[in-house]
């Protein structure tokens, strides 16, 4: 496993989510695609926390505190997603916190992503500390971005869900990566 220090600048939303789980003591990792936009210095505000806990009761928390807005993404999965915005609360800008459980760790949690550049994480607790995160990266994703190649955690991302192929040529176009081989 690839563990570089990264430094992921905090917005101030973003330093109220992580102080939130930081302060429930919840074991959270950021992840995907505001990893991959950070390392490119892409701006995003659609962040991914994958969290040791009850994603969906954990946003609905997280939305109470923060005064943001809750919506349940899929039930089955137990995927929620927290809106929050950043200034005036109708003018304001607008992000977008999507939360899902991990059971048996970061590392396995990124084994089921579809893409490497995908599948990267940073600590919430680190970033709670305001040093530089490290950054785990099992699969060579940061690699793959120099190179500006997509390529696919496994085999089985694709056969588990076929819609990623739609996924790979939409990054692949954004990001200017050409698609591996396979």
């Amino acid at each position: 496993m690839t563990r570089i220090s990264v430094d992921i600048e905090q917005p101030s939303v973003l330093r109220k989510v992580t102080d939130f789980l930081t302060k429930e003591d919840i074991r959270a990792y950021i992840v995907g695609g505001y990893i991959r936009d950070k390392l490119l210095g892409r701006l995003t505000r659609d962040i991914d926390i994958a969290v040791a806990a009850v994603a969906p009761e954990l946003g609905g928390k997280l939305a109470d505190t923060l005064r943001g807005k809750y919506v349940l993404l899929d039930e089955a999965n137990g995927i929620a997603r927290v809106i929050l915005v950043e200034g005036d609360p109708e003018e304001g800008i607008r992000w977008h916190f999507d939360f899902s459980t991990f059971f048996e760790g970061i590392e396995a949690d990124l084994s089921r992503r579809d893409f490497t550049v995908d599948a990267m994480a940073v600590s919430v607790a680190e970033l709670g500390k305001g040093q530089s995160a490290r950054l785990i990266d099992p699969f060579h994703g940061r690699e793959d971005l120099e190179r500006h190649l997509l390529r696919v955690v496994s085999s089985a991302a694709i056969e588990n869900d076929p819609a990623r192929l739609i996924r790979a040529v939409r990054l692949a176009a954004e990001y200017d990566l050409t698609l591996e081989g396979e």
